[in-house]
């Protein structure tokens, strides 16, 4: 069996019986740029480096500026925080 004997079942979609049909075929472009923002980054950055000092190492500053120096005695980021200290290894007492 040649080439040419296996094409011929498919040349019936080329009859005129088929002329309303149309077959459409779409492309869709997909552009990556691959990169981060560099705001971004900055973003990301500063909110981990927030959440470390409030994780690890407030025992008030951040309240301080709201509450005063009652903020050191009350400390409630620590102690929001406290089991998640000893789970990641910060010592707090």
């Amino acid at each position: 069996m040649t080439t040419h004997e296996l094409d011929k079942p498919s040349n019936c979609l080329n009859n005129k019986i088929f002329t309303g049909f149309q077959l459409t075929t779409t492309s869709q472009i997909t552009k990556s740029q691959g990169t981060v923002p560099i705001i971004a980054a900055v973003i990301l950055f500063t909110l981990f480096g927030l959440g470390f000092f409030a994780t690890g190492f407030d025992q008030g500053h951040m309240f301080s500026t709201v509450q005063g120096q009652h903020a050191y005695a009350d400390m409630y980021l620590h102690e929001f925080t406290h089991d998640m200290r000893h789970a990641s290894g910060f010592p707090c007492h």
